[in-house]
C-alpha cells in the first residue's frame, strides 16, 4: 500500500514540475486571478483523479481482489 501513495505522489509531482516549466517556457498567458485559481485546481484535481485510479487498478490487480469478476460462463449443451 505505500507504494501506491509513493508512486500517487512521484506522479503528481512530476507532473506539477513539467506545468510549471511549461507556464515558464511559455509565460503569462494574461488571466486574471479569477481564472486562473479555477483553471490551475482543475488541472490539480483532474491529474489526482486519474492518478488515483490508475493506483486503485494497480493494486486491484496485485492483490487478486478482480479475479472473481473474471468467472468463465458455464458451457452450454444443445441447440
Amino acid at each position: 500500500m505505500r507504494w501506491i501513495i509513493r508512486f500517487s505522489i512521484a506522479c503528481v509531482a512530476g507532473i506539477v514540475a513539467i506545468a510549471v516549466l511549461s507556464w515558464v517556457a511559455v509565460g503569462s498567458l494574461d488571466l486574471d486571478p479569477a481564472a486562473t485559481t479555477p483553471l490551475i485546481l482543475g488541472i490539480v484535481f483532474t491529474v489526482a483523479l486519474a492518478v488515483g485510479l490508475m493506483a486503485l487498478v494497480f493494486y486491484s490487480s496485485r492483490s487478486g481482489r478482480d479475479d472473481d469478476a473474471s468467472i468463465d460462463p458455464p458451457d452450454r449443451k444443445g441447440g
